[in-house]
């Protein structure tokens, strides 16, 4: 139980330093005047980057090949894009919110699919290695 509550809060940091980079940027763009949905999938991309290795070399500590485990997060990661893309507009339009919630709304939704993915099908885990990923 300890391993994988040192997983989460490893889990949590990379999600923190990927969010705010997201959350920044996607309200960056649409302060100059960029469209909602397009401000959120350029911040999306951009927070990617930080998600792929943070989590690859800290959260999941894995060794796994970059041509095996990239595909597979981009697989993963295309499916957040898809909920980035849509999701704040659907916020916009069909509440009286405005697009920053439906920014956070996005972080939700992704980081709970996204750790079961990585977690499952990315940077899998053996069941032995739990020492692993443990902190000392």
């Amino acid at each position: 139980m300890k391993a994988v509550l040192n997983l989460l809060a490893r889990y949590g940091k990379i999600g923190i330093a990927a969010t705010v980079l997201y959350l920044a940027a996607a309200s960056g763009l649409r302060l100059v005047g960029m469209g909602t949905g397009t401000a959120s999938t350029f911040a999306y991309v951009a927070a990617c980057s930080v998600s792929y290795l943070g989590h690859r070399s800290y959260t999941f500590r894995s060794d796994a090949e970059h041509r095996r485990a990239l595909p597979r997060f981009l697989v993963v990661s295309l499916v957040g894009l898809g909920i980035a893309a849509v999701l704040p507009s659907l916020v916009e339009r069909l509440t009286p919110f405005d697009a920053h919630i439906g920014f956070l709304a996005v972080t939700v939704a992704v980081a709970g699919c996204s750790f079961v993915s990585l977690r499952l099908a990315v940077f899998r885990i053996a069941d032995d290695a739990t020492q692993k990923v443990s902190d000392p």
